[in-house]
């Protein structure tokens, strides 16, 4: 008896330990992480998530999330919620809330009899790259536009990009010339990684030819 009790006992101190860990792992995270019942309640959630909502992790756990979000968003979670209880597969999307952009995946959480109990939702602030990615595109389309021819280079003199009349006019570039062999215009999404490259790392130049 004092075999099992004394076993009994380290179960429980490394249960502990194990929910200890977990929780600070989840309050270190600036994602949020929330556990979801089938009805939307919040098992346990971080405190990133509960921020958002200007209430503290204790007031978030029992409240029903999809109450907390507007109405057309929270119809696509909760379908998205029970679409990952049906299937037990998870579910990756984007959307936005009050100005601010989510890449979010819902994970299924399994029972001994592989029932989906439970979800736990992850999702990340990607605003700042989503307006980012923006500010590139019109970039890029203001420099396919321009009534000028426009190259860009690299510090090396190395062809990144031409736009629309530059490509016209001196046709494309010297492949081996490029950091990654495909210089010369080829649309838009290449352009954005040229420009992603120039405005994050400085090592390149705009000129007007």
């Amino acid at each position: 008896l004092e075999e099992a009790d004394r076993a009994r006992k380290k179960c429980l101190e490394d249960l502990r330990t194990s929910e200890t860990n977990a929780r600070a792992v989840m309050d270190a995270s600036t994602a949020v992480i929330i556990l979801l019942d089938r009805e939307g309640i919040v098992v346990d959630t971080n405190a990133a998530h509960a921020r958002r909502f200007g209430l503290t992790r204790e007031e978030m756990i029992g409240c029903c999330v999809f109450d907390l979000l507007p109405a057309e968003l929270a119809t696509k979670r909760r379908e998205a919620v029970e679409g990952v209880f049906l299937t037990g597969k998870p579910f990756t999307g984007r959307d936005t809330r009050s100005g601010i952009w989510n890449d979010f995946i819902i994970y299924p959480i399994f029972d001994e009899f592989r029932k989906v109990v439970r979800v736990a939702v992850y999702a990340q602030d990607i605003t700042e790259r989503t307006m980012f990615e923006e500010q590139l595109a019109m970039l890029s389309e203001l420099i396919d536009m321009a009534p000028v021819s426009v190259a860009v280079h690299d510090l090396d003199g190395h062809s990144l990009y031409t736009n629309r009349i530059a490509f016209d006019l001196y046709g494309d570039v010297d492949d081996h010339d490029s950091p990654d062999g495909s210089c010369g215009h080829g649309g838009t999404g290449v352009s954005l990684s040229r420009i992603s490259q120039i405005l994050k790392t400085g090592e390149g130049s705009f000129d007007l030819v």
